[in-house]
């Protein structure tokens, strides 16, 4: 009698199956960014980036040795310092 095996004692690559450009669509919008993603989002420096977040500005999570920003906070900065007048 031959033993057969049931499970492929290989490693096995996993992949996503969702391109990146559709990601969001699928799972919605991350609830934390980079400060490579917050500046390009925002259109302005690392620096100016990591001055907000000193100033309080922004929020920030550490998980591990990366430091993630909240995109509430994000929401929440841009609300507070928003230029729209109030139609009276």
């Amino acid at each position: 009698m031959k033993h057969i095996p049931t499970r492929s004692r290989q490693p096995v690559l996993m992949t996503m199956a969702i391109p990146l450009g559709q990601r969001s669509a699928f799972y919605g919008e991350p609830l934390l960014l980079s400060q490579e993603e917050v500046a390009h989002r925002l259109g302005i420096g690392r620096t100016t980036i990591w001055r907000l977040v000193k100033a309080g500005e922004l929020e920030r999570v550490r998980i591990g040795s990366r430091t993630l920003i909240t995109t509430r906070s994000i929401d929440t900065y841009l609300t507070r310092h928003s230029s729209t007048a109030e139609v009276d």
